[in-house]
């Protein structure tokens, strides 16, 4: 069993077992309740997007045993990292690991009074509330602007303080994926390319194998990312081994600045199941679905197979129109392959052009 729960930073703000999420909140989860079947392997295991006291609680209604569910201090350290200020001092940590002009995000601050801000008040800076999503309660502007500065104080007025950065010129948006194994162990899991507004909002996930990920970025950057990602590595070892269990993704930016190209190595941390990671899992599927389509299967013996349980919802369409027999060609296909069922409004979830997107209709 595996619960949607895109409220999850929503939750862990208001930080009790009886949060009901917005409306349209509500709706989203409803809709895509089903979006995990793209990565969900166990129907036995009890999973979560990500934990926290109101989806703990949830669970414990339905009759999941609380013993199987993390306690109460694993939550509130949880919580604790999943926390912006966390993500701003382990970037500090980051940036005296690799001294290179080629990193950026020096200035990233978590502030609760502006006296704390350090960098320049003419200069462009991109403001966040503590637990946020998808760009939710992101805000840009300067703070020599009295319309802006009056916006940031209300955020820390209600928030108890915001992340401050520098407001980069983007030229690709990326993460890196990590699990922390119950064992302490921190696996590198791979690397996501992924859309998303100036502000920072979602657009979706680029579906594509490992090398040609990293390849994207490489090309972009111009120099290997392997460095940064073994950092990471180290670090993530440093901070979570035998505190933490379950994925981590870090954010980061491919940015001018200074006349070139460099990388903020830690835009955001997500402790919790991401898209990147989902578009990883797709990915992964839709090279078994080529590969036993080209051998002769049908849309009947890939839904026998239990990890390919998406596949229903192609139920009543043409399953050869999609062409899974060759999967460069679905990839740049501009049709739109639902994963997550049909509505004639609501959210989707659906694969087009190489993307793994989600939908408002």
């Amino acid at each position: 069993m595996f619960v949607f729960n895109c409220s999850h930073e929503m939750a862990l703000a208001a930080n009790r077992p009886g949060y009901v999420p917005p409306r349209r909140i509500q709706q989203m989860e409803h809709d895509l309740a089903l979006l995990p079947l793209i990565w969900q392997e166990d129907d036995e295991a009890v999973d979560v997007w990500g934990w926290n006291l109101s989806v703990r609680e949830q669970l414990r209604r339905k009759g999941v045993p609380v013993e199987t569910m993390p306690t109460d201090d694993e939550l509130a350290l949880w919580r604790q990292f999943a926390h912006r200020s966390f993500a701003a001092g382990y970037l500090q940590d980051f940036l005296a690991q690799i001294v290179s002009d080629s990193l950026v995000g020096h200035a990233m601050r978590f502030v609760r009074s502006l006296e704390e801000v350090e960098t320049p008040a003419d200069e462009t800076v991109i403001a966040k509330i503590p637990f946020s999503s998808s760009g939710r309660g992101n805000v840009v502007g300067r703070l020599n602007d009295a319309n802006f500065e009056a916006q940031v104080l209300r955020l820390i007025a209600k928030h108890g303080g915001v992340l401050i950065d520098r407001f980069y010129k983007k030229v690709l948006d990326f993460a890196l994926e990590y699990e922390v194994k119950p064992d302490g162990t921190i696996v590198f899991l791979g690397y996501s390319v992924f859309e998303a507004s100036t502000e920072g909002r979602y657009g979706g996930n680029v579906v594509d194998s490992q090398p040609n990920l990293k390849a994207r970025i490489t090309a972009l950057l111009g120099s290997d990312v392997t460095p940064i990602a073994d950092t990471h590595c180290q670090l993530l070892r440093h901070y979570l081994s035998g505190r933490y269990r379950g994925y981590v993704g870090i954010d980061l930016m491919v940015v001018e600045a200074d006349g070139k190209r460099k990388v903020h190595p830690c835009v955001e941390m997500n402790l919790r199941m991401n898209m990147g990671i989902a578009a990883m899992r797709l990915y992964e599927k839709l090279m078994l679905i080529s590969r036993i389509v080209e051998e002769g299967a049908t849309y009947e013996q890939c839904l026998q197979r239990k990890n390919l349980g998406f596949l229903r919802f192609l139920l009543g369409t043409d399953f050869n129109r999609f062409h899974f027999e060759d999967l460069n060609h679905l990839l740049r296909s501009s049709m739109r392959l639902p994963l997550s069922p049909m509505r004639d409004s609501g959210f989707q979830a659906f694969l087009q052009s190489g993307r793994l997107s989600i939908t408002f209709s």
